[in-house]
């Protein structure tokens, strides 16, 4: 509710008195937007992504103490499952036909 009260009271002051800051302010949320995108949305590939960062001098946020990639964690996380869905259906079908009936496959992201 007072969100909307804050939205109500800003509009108000847009249409009386600020009429020329309205497409300033539209094309600063355009340009932060349109500079901000590719962190957040899987656009660019990955070593573009990087280069990019680079670019506009920004780090990847350390979500994890042991994350030292040059990717961010949320697309970092993105790479290496089929190599492991491989190894342990590899290590699975060389069980023993008794041994793969019992056997249960813990999995979670570190």
């Amino acid at each position: 509710m007072l969100f909307a009260a804050a939205g109500v009271a800003v509009q108000r002051v847009f249409a009386a008195r600020l009429q020329l800051l309205k497409p300033l302010l539209l094309g600063a949320m355009i340009v932060s937007g349109a500079l901000l995108a590719p962190m957040v949305l899987p656009i660019l590939p990955p070593e573009k992504l990087v280069a990019y960062m680079r670019a506009i001098h920004m780090e990847p946020p350390r979500t994890e103490t042991s994350h030292t990639a040059a990717l961010p964690q949320v697309f970092a996380d993105q790479f290496g499952w089929e190599q492991m869905v491989g190894s342990v259906a590899h290590i699975y079908r060389h069980l023993k036909p008794e041994d793969q009936k019992r056997v249960a496959i813990f999995c979670q992201t570190m």
